[in-house]
């Protein structure tokens, strides 16, 4: 009894440790102008295949991996390019190299940027 009991004690500790190496963004563009050049970090995959455009009122998917990254927190990092000028937003937040949420969920207005975060 105490070998099951310590069996499912490790299986469940390993499961509940388990880290997600990959996050979903849906990134909507609301504006009138093609959104360009887009990349999000942190991405251990930083190549031409994560550069992505957007046209005008359209919406894409986007995932970013954390395979390979330390175990540190940080923030995420979208950089863009849109009717010639570049754009830089900060946003979110990553813990101990894993992302804590399943999605966030971006809309590029003309104006601004809103983010809403899927846990579940």
């Amino acid at each position: 009894m105490k070998k099951i009991l310590l069996s499912l004690f490790i299986c469940t500790a390993l499961v509940s440790c388990k880290n997600d190496t990959s996050l979903t963004f849906s990134i909507a563009n609301e504006t009138s102008i093609k959104i360009d050049s887009l990349y999000i970090e942190p991405n251990s995959n930083r190549n031409e295949e994560k550069i992505i455009s957007i046209p005008a009122s359209a919406s894409k998917t986007y995932i970013t991996n954390f395979k390979g990254i330390e175990k540190t927190d940080g923030t995420y990092k979208m950089y863009f390019k849109r009717g010639g000028q570049s754009f830089h937003e900060t946003f979110g937040y990553y813990s101990n190299g894993a992302p804590m949420e399943k999605q966030i969920v971006i809309k590029i207005e003309e104006d601004t940027v809103l983010y809403n975060y899927v846990v579940d």
